[in-house]
């Protein structure tokens, strides 16, 4: 998890967004219209928000209107909809099933939207593919579980992403012993601090995995 800046509301939810409530009100629907709140142009702006991953795993997913969440669950306040503020992207291994509002409050879990990179790392951290709880955080452990952040699936991909890059790195100091050079270079540290950057995948568990081994 990573922090994300909210971009401005997009047009169609501004014009649309009472409307789209309204219908879907008097439906009696359990769920609104996917099609509407994942709308391309939302989807779009959600997407360029979290450079294209889940907002709770940092895992890269795919466009798909399935993908836009609702942070307060719909079916414990339908009027939060359309609203903005409550889009956020999701893989299904994060969202599907995980425990409600009422089982954990949303409250006492770390928001990507709200709280910063510090305060997430003050709650949060890796043992390689393993989220953890930072010195037995209770926010910690509860937005573990709140977005099942260690499910299977998700573990066994931030495992297939630490391999990559502990290649890279091997492959780095390959170079650097082939030349007789006792460190690595700037230019071959700032390549490894990279796989660390907001924009790649899984970025927090790999600034912990190197700041770990002393690469940060």
């Amino acid at each position: 998890m990573r922090h994300i800046d909210r971009l401005e509301e997009p047009e169609i939810l501004k014009k649309k967004k009472a409307e789209w409530l309204a219908k879907f009100l008097a439906s009696g629907k359990k769920r609104p219209d996917s099609s509407k709140y994942g709308n391309p142009k939302i989807l779009d702006k959600l997407k360029t928000m979290s450079y294209s991953k889940c907002f709770y795993s940092e895992s890269y997913l795919i466009a798909s209107p399935s993908n836009v969440d609702h942070l307060m669950e719909v079916d414990l306040d339908k009027t939060k909809a359309f609203e903005w503020e409550n889009l956020y992207l999701s893989i299904p291994e994060c969202n599907d099933g995980r425990p409600d509002n009422n089982e954990i409050p949303i409250a006492n879990v770390l928001d990507p939207c709200k709280d910063s990179d510090a305060e997430i790392q003050n709650h949060l951290t890796f043992e390689d593919d393993i989220a953890l709880a930072k010195d037995g955080s209770k926010k910690g452990l509860d937005t573990i579980r709140k977005y099942k952040l260690n499910n299977g699936s998700l573990a066994y991909r931030r495992s297939k992403h630490l391999q990559k890059l502990s290649k890279f790195i091997l492959e780095e100091n390959r170079n650097r012993e082939a030349d007789g050079r006792a460190h690595l270079s700037e230019e071959e540290k700032k390549e490894i601090r990279a796989w660390a950057s907001p924009d790649r995948e899984f970025s927090l568990m790999v600034e912990v995995y190197l700041k770990k081994n002393h690469l940060m």
